[in-house]
C-alpha cells in the first residue's frame, strides 16, 4: 500500500507542470468580455452636460433630475452580425453612499454601443422624486453575448449629492 501511495504522489508531481501548462493555455485563450468599462466608478455629470465633470468637483444634484453619465464602454465585438455595434441588456439601482444601502431599484433597459472604445453620454434615469438630500451613487450591471462569449459586468458611478430645492 506505501509503495502505492509513493508512485502515486511521483505521478502526481511528474505530471503537475503539464497540469499548470494547460491551465495557463486555456486562461490565455478565454475570449475578452464583450463589454466592459475602463473608467469605473463612472463620473456623474449634471443633466443636459456634453462633457465629463472635474473629476476632484462632487456633483450636486436635484431629486427627481436625470443626470448625465460618462461611461467609457469598451466594445470587443459586434456578435457576428456585422453592423458594428453590440446589443446589451442592463440593471439600474440607487445606493446610499454612506451605509452602501440599496434604496430604490430603477428600470433597466436594452441599448447598443458602437465596436471600440467610447465615451458617449447617458441620460436613461432620473433621480426618484422622494429622495432625499445625502450622497448617493448609482450601480448596476450590462451583460452582453459577443460571437465567442455573454458576460454580466458590474458599474457603479461616483458619489453625488442630492440637495434639497
Amino acid at each position: 500500500m506505501r509503495q502505492t501511495l509513493i508512485f502515486l504522489a511521483f505521478i502526481l508531481v511528474c505530471s503537475a507542470p503539464g497540469i499548470v501548462l494547460a491551465a495557463q493555455q486555456v486562461v490565455r485563450q478565454t475570449p475578452p468580455p464583450p463589454l466592459y468599462y475602463t473608467n469605473n466608478p463612472i463620473p456623474v455629470g449634471q443633466p443636459k452636460a456634453d462633457v465629463p465633470p472635474d473629476p476632484n468637483a462632487q456633483q450636486q444634484l436635484h431629486a427627481g433630475d436625470t443626470p448625465t453619465l460618462f461611461p467609457e464602454r469598451c466594445v470587443s465585438d459586434d456578435a457576428g452580425t456585422g453592423l458594428g455595434e453590440l446589443p446589451y441588456t442592463f440593471t439600474m439601482a440607487l445606493y446610499d453612499a454612506s451605509t452602501r444601502a440599496r434604496l430604490a431599484d430603477l428600470p433597466g433597459g436594452f441599448a447598443s454601443a458602437p465596436v471600440g472604445c467610447q465615451t458617449i453620454p447617458s441620460r436613461l434615469r432620473t433621480i426618484p422624486d422622494d429622495t432625499r438630500p445625502g450622497l448617493y451613487y448609482l450601480a448596476g450591471t450590462a451583460t452582453a453575448t459577443g460571437s465567442s462569449r455573454s458576460a454580466t459586468v458590474g458599474w457603479q458611478t461616483v458619489p453625488f449629492e442630492v440637495i434639497p430645492d
